[in-house]
């Protein structure tokens, strides 16, 4: 938006009290940036969407933003910000100004913090051919003779470290035609297992990833089922989380990321615990404590693993064939050591209105709990 435009429209919104605060606009400038300021949550997170291109011998990946009205993003709440007033948008401009990573599309203000917020890669589901492979060693099952533009996307996403794609929970086996990541090979060891219901091929994943020369971190964003079960575990993961001290060591070492809605929570498995009756209105002093079953969490994990172990560190497998460990030496665009400290995680995402902890004897019951778990 032209500097002109917000800041016309800002002194409007400030005359309309913004936050219900009718004297805001009489405030010091200093104490206004202050509030500004306060309000920038960090880390953010980006949703970025994706179509597929095709041009002569290849097919790459075209970004665009996600419409503004369906866009959670964290850039969007800082445009937001932007337009209040003339000190609004001077506070937005020098807390982005600072980042010199962009979003992969035009946009006068999509800079990021490439180090400290996720992006979100949003692929959509289709019954065509959408996307085509993305490994190496399968790009001529693409139609056309058409091989991924595997620099393109490198040049682009150049800066960003922190990359998240949702789960594909719509499918059955990675191998059907509208799975984003599918297997190549119908009757490999991911698909004929019943057990190995992944929704994501790992080898077509580490295709996409290995794209990324910056990449340091890779989440799964596990969106839970709309049922009562699923809703009643993600309430109470939510309080496990916020029931722990802000500067407790499992605390500080979970990630979390910010959208204008949402709250996303690094899913640990110590905090996937729960008394019966905690939902309830009784002591939980004597229930029993259980597992929060979040549903497709057990395959995404044991997919994360398989993807991390053999298509990232193949070739530091001492077990493997001496040819597959060149093969994948060569293969990869990182280094061994940048490989190694890639961490893969699964991410849950909490609406606004929930970050709350445990209070009374269920918080008391919490923190006893808690005792007992080895961290």
């Amino acid at each position: 938006m032209p500097r002109g435009n917000a800041t016309e429209n800002g002194e409007q919104q400030s005359a309309q009290a913004p936050f219900g605060f009718p004297q805001f606009s009489k405030l010091p400038p200093e104490i206004q940036g202050q509030i500004f300021t306060e309000a920038i949550v960090k880390p953010n997170i980006h949703i970025i969407g994706v179509k597929r291109e095709i041009a002569v011998g290849t097919w790459r990946f075209k970004f665009g933003p996600v419409p503004k009205n369906s866009d959670p993003s964290g850039y969007r709440r800082l445009q937001d910000l932007s337009i209040v007033n003339r000190r609004a948008y001077a506070t937005m401009r020098l807390a982005t100004e600072k980042h010199n990573v962009r979003l992969p599309f035009r946009g006068l203000n999509n800079r990021i913090d490439g180090v400290e917020d996720l992006v979100v890669f949003n692929i959509p589901q289709s019954r065509t051919h959408i996307a085509g492979y993305f490994h190496p060693d399968h790009q001529i099952l693409n139609p056309g003779a058409t091989n991924f533009d595997y620099n393109g996307l490198a040049e682009k996403v150049a800066g960003i470290q922190k990359v998240a794609i949702k789960h594909c929970d719509h499918h059955e086996i990675c191998n059907l035609i509208w799975c984003i990541f599918r297997c190549a090979h119908p009757d490999g060891p991911h698909t004929h297992h019943i057990n190995h219901r992944w929704r994501m091929c790992p080898d077509e994943l580490f295709g996409l990833l290995n794209s990324f020369p910056s990449l340091r971190e890779f989440y799964i964003i596990l969106e839970p089922a709309r049922t009562n079960d699923q809703r009643r575990a993600m309430e109470a993961y939510t309080k496990n989380f916020y029931s722990l001290p802000a500067s407790s060591p499992l605390r500080r070492g979970l990630a979390t990321f910010h959208s204008r809605d949402h709250t996303y929570l690094e899913l640990h498995q110590s905090l996937m615990r729960c008394h019966d009756d905690w939902s309830g209105p009784t002591s939980p002093s004597g229930g029993t404590v259980h597992t929060l079953r979040f549903k497709d969490y057990r395959n995404v994990v044991t997919m994360l693993s398989e993807l991390r172990d053999r298509c990232f560190l193949g070739d530091v497998d001492e077990k493997a064939h001496p040819d597959t460990r060149r093969y994948v030496a060569q293969m990869c665009r990182l280094s061994v050591e940048e490989r190694k400290k890639i961490v893969f995680k699964v991410l849950l995402p909490v609406p606004d209105g929930m970050q709350e902890g445990w209070e009374g004897e269920k918080g008391e019951a919490f923190r006893a709990m808690m005792k007992n778990v080895k961290l």
